[in-house]
């Protein structure tokens, strides 16, 4: 979980461990689950006492470090581990 993206964007990760992130199944499970609930949504901040704000939810991607175009990727990488997982146990 350390490595998904979520405590600390990937972009962010020492060189050495930045490998750890494309080998996590929830780095790829966080990314394309992330990706399909806030591309193109604008969220409304409206708290009292305040202006309201509108944000896009592209905001959100951009601060989590994810790239909504590789959702399909995402899902292809996660499949290839899950596959893998699989041949190693038998």
């Amino acid at each position: 979980l350390m490595f998904s993206g979520f405590l600390r964007p990937k972009g962010s990760l020492p060189g050495a461990l930045q490998w750890l992130a494309y080998m996590s199944p929830f780095s790829h499970s966080f990314a394309a689950m992330i990706a399909n609930e806030l591309e193109g949504v604008t969220t409304r901040f409206d708290a009292e006492g305040y202006t309201p704000v509108d944000v896009s939810g592209d905001i959100w991607l951009y601060q989590f470090d994810i790239d909504p175009s590789k959702a399909s990727a995402n899902a292809h990488t996660l499949a290839l581990i899950a596959l893998g997982m699989w041949v190693v146990a038998f």
